[in-house]
């Protein structure tokens, strides 16, 4: 036979060779498999082994639910303070970053006379003196009243004795001669109250800015707040949960991804020192849910846990002398392979392999 080799039939055979062995390889599992297969098919049924039921005990843990999460902010630039129609040079500045301001505080003064923050509905765009009329003048007499110059009902008004409580504002501020009549000049308006310094714009010996122009700004503001999962997925969660951020107690919220704007500036201000944050965009804080007051569980291996058909409730099946009966449960948080639960379970034994003892073990 080995004289009918030729040449030509050794280089087929060099080149098949390989696939011939690739195909040994890839078929010989899976007859092996088959014949595995067939075997075990073929063991009479007394010989097969029979699954056992197997029990457990739950054991009692106290748990708070802690469970990590993001606090995703939107932040934007806070309001900024306006200069007003004047002129002049900067004499002194009162305030720096990180100061919290209220109608009344000092802000700078130019020559030498002090101009004060002065929180309302708008901005004072005119002068005020007698015979003035309008909600501008009972702004301004609101304001005398908050400064304690002013002690009747404010109204729409400029009375002779609004001109006094306005001599009585100039004076405090270093306008010499007082005349009675309001200048816008005196004043920067904000939006809001207190505001919190997060940049100064102007420094003294410099002219004043112009009129539209920011003398100084708040600090960056939140947006919009929502709490997501670290995969940035909405969190849920029925019930109260204390909200914490680098170990501080925050707040406590209520079910849901949506915080409030209260809890949203709380979040900021406890992971931020004030005044030195950049601006604009999304800013991710880690924190922690908990709940208010740790609460007792049971934990049970999670191949025990089983539900419904339709996945609305959950159940354990526990010995009950030679029956097997449902038992509803909670699932409220677990580990890896440990599954934690609210229900009646104390000195129960638990069917940890439900799925191979019972034919039907979904919750009934």
């Amino acid at each position: 036979m080995l004289e009918d080799v030729t040449p030509s039939s050794l280089r087929r055979l060099r080149r098949w060779a390989p696939w011939i062995v690739i195909f040994g390889l890839a078929a010989g599992p899976a007859a092996g498999m088959w014949a595995l297969a067939w075997r075990i098919d073929d063991i009479p049924p007394e010989l097969r082994v029979t699954p056992v039921p197997v029990f457990t005990g739950p054991t009692l843990r106290i748990r708070d639910g802690r469970t990590n999460a993001v606090a995703k902010l939107e932040i934007g630039d806070g309001p900024a303070l306006i200069a007003p129609e004047w002129s002049g040079v900067v004499t002194s500045v009162e305030v720096s970053s990180g100061d919290a301001i209220a109608t009344g505080d000092p802000l700078l003064s130019v020559d030498r006379v002090t101009r004060v923050a002065v929180a309302s509905d708008m901005p004072f765009h005119r002068e005020l003196g007698n015979g003035s009329r309008g909600r501008d003048v009972e702004a301004l007499e609101r304001l005398l009243v908050a400064l304690g110059l002013f002690d009747e009902e404010p109204d729409e008004i400029f009375t002779r004795t609004t001109a006094m409580a306005v001599r009585a504002f100039e004076s405090t501020l270093g306008v010499d001669p007082p005349t009675g009549v309001f200048s816008p000049s005196l004043v920067m308006w904000m939006p809001t109250e207190p505001l919190v310094v997060g940049e100064v714009l102007v420094s003294v010996g410099s002219p004043v800015p112009g009129a539209g122009s920011a003398i100084a700004r708040a600090v960056p503001r939140v947006i919009s707040a929502e709490l997501v999962t670290g995969e940035g997925a909405p969190v849920s969660f029925e019930g109260d949960r204390v909200l914490e951020v680098e170990g501080r107690e925050v707040a406590i919220i209520s079910g849901g991804s949506a915080i409030t704007d209260e809890v949203a500036e709380a979040i900021w201000d406890s992971r931020t020192p004030l005044g030195s944050d950049v601006a604009g965009g999304a800013v991710m804080i880690p924190a922690t849910l908990r709940l208010p007051e740790p609460v007792e569980v049971w934990a049970v291996a999670s191949s025990a846990v089983m539900v419904d058909m339709e996945g609305a409730s959950t159940c354990v099946w526990v010995e009950d002398g030679d029956a097997l009966i449902p038992i509803d449960v909670t699932p409220v948080g677990g580990t890896l392979g440990v599954t934690d639960l609210r229900g009646p379970l104390a000195g129960l034994r638990v069917l940890v392999n439900p799925l191979e003892i019972l034919p039907d073990p979904a919750c009934p």
